[in-house]
Order: structure tokens, then sequence, then C-alpha cells
């Protein structure tokens, strides 16, 4: 059985200050997949600490 249907799974449209709020402060906590839809990924930011840093380098720190 694939993966993705052993989860539920919803799509929900967001943007202005909705990005951060709904999705990017929840990376961190996502144990399955997640996809993200934008036109320019490398431009994303999240707060780290005290700073912002961009969403990719986030993302390529293993866990």
């Amino acid at each position: 059985m694939d993966d993705m249907c052993d989860h539920k799974s919803f799509v929900k449209f967001v943007s202005g200050e909705e990005h951060y709020s709904e999705v990017l402060s929840r990376v961190s906590d996502v144990r399955g997949q997640l996809w993200i839809g934008t036109a320019d990924i490398k431009d994303v930011y999240v707060k780290h600490g005290s700073q912002a840093v961009p969403l990719l380098k986030v993302l390529s720190c293993p866990i």
C-alpha cells in the first residue's frame, strides 16, 4: 500500500502571514511528508532562535 494512503492529508491555500503561522513554523514537527508549492523556495526564510535562516538550510540539516 502506498505510504500516502496511511496518513490523513489535506490541502489548504495560504497567503501572506499565513505562510509562516500555518506552514513554516511547523516544518520541524513533520514526521512524514510535507509538500510546499512556491515559486521561489530559495527566498523562503524561517525563524531559528533570534535569526532568520533559509528554509533550505533547515531542511538540509540531518535529523
